[in-house]
């Protein structure tokens, strides 16, 4: 592709165009003619190279991206609530509000005696983050609420990265009959999953084993877990035995000296 022409050399090359009887000089009437539609001609041809970059799949970004993607059916993964465990020595009021740290969460139902199930009220990957001693927002200040599991993890929207990488997963690895590619997109078309490994007959004919990771690349939960099988289960093939799991965390100890 030819770099694109500066102001300066556009108007230095129409200048060189006007018979040389003509002063052309600075502040002469023919400088000052071209001089403003020089200026835009250039502007133009930088807005034209950015429109080549946003059209294309590599260089693409936001909804300019969205767009390239949506053409091979994908679609980038919205950001969602956390929803979380909250322990309490006092019953709590549906819709009450706590906070702890920079998050603050809502009460939606109770799950079990002292235990509430809460959604963060902040989107994202935020809402996992933090646990521990919790403060009302509502004026109960004599009760202990304490934050303690993620129940179904937030994520944040998905970024131009993770999008472009799915988009050539799916182009440059097509998926056909529910091979390994297919059970791969399966897996990370659903919200909230970062990545996913495949392992076909792992467990004898026709059984696959599904590896999946949430948005931060750890293990993924329960809740997403049972997402990612129901969804898979309706559009496996018939007669294949899928297992959805997630990986399991190893502790590395590094000792420097």
């Amino acid at each position: 592709m030819n770099p694109i022409p500066t102001y300066e050399e556009i108007l230095e090359g129409c200048l060189n165009k006007v018979p040389s009887e003509m002063y052309r000089g600075e502040g002469s009437i023919i400088y000052d003619a071209l001089s403003p539609a020089v200026l835009e001609l250039a502007q133009m041809y930088l807005e034209v190279s950015n429109l080549l970059d946003l059209s294309m799949p590599d260089t693409a970004v936001g909804t300019y991206l969205d767009r390239i993607v949506s053409g091979y059916g994908l679609t980038r993964r919205q950001a969602t609530f956390a929803l979380r465990k909250i322990s309490c020595d006092q019953a709590l009021e549906i819709g009450s509000r706590w906070s702890v740290d920079e998050t603050t969460y809502i009460i939606i139902e109770p799950m079990s005696d002292g235990n509430y199930l809460a959604r963060c009220e902040q989107v994202g990957s935020i809402g996992n983050r933090y646990s521990g001693k919790m403060e009302s927002l509502d004026g109960a200040s004599d009760a202990n609420a304490i934050l303690i599991d993620v129940v179904e993890s937030g994520q944040d929207i998905e970024t131009d990265e993770s999008l472009r990488n799915r988009f050539y997963e799916s182009v440059q690895r097509p998926a056909t009959s529910g091979n390994v590619h297919h059970y791969k997109i399966w897996a990370t078309e659903v919200e909230g999953v970062g990545d996913a490994k495949i392992f076909p007959l792992w467990n004898g004919p026709g059984t696959v084993k599904v590896l999946i990771t949430n948005a931060d690349k750890l293990p993924a939960d329960r809740s997403l877990i049972d997402k990612v099988a129901s969804h898979i289960e309706e559009v496996r093939p018939i007669g294949a035995n899928v297992t959805v799991v997630a990986p399991t965390s190893k502790k590395i100890n590094i000792n420097v000296t």
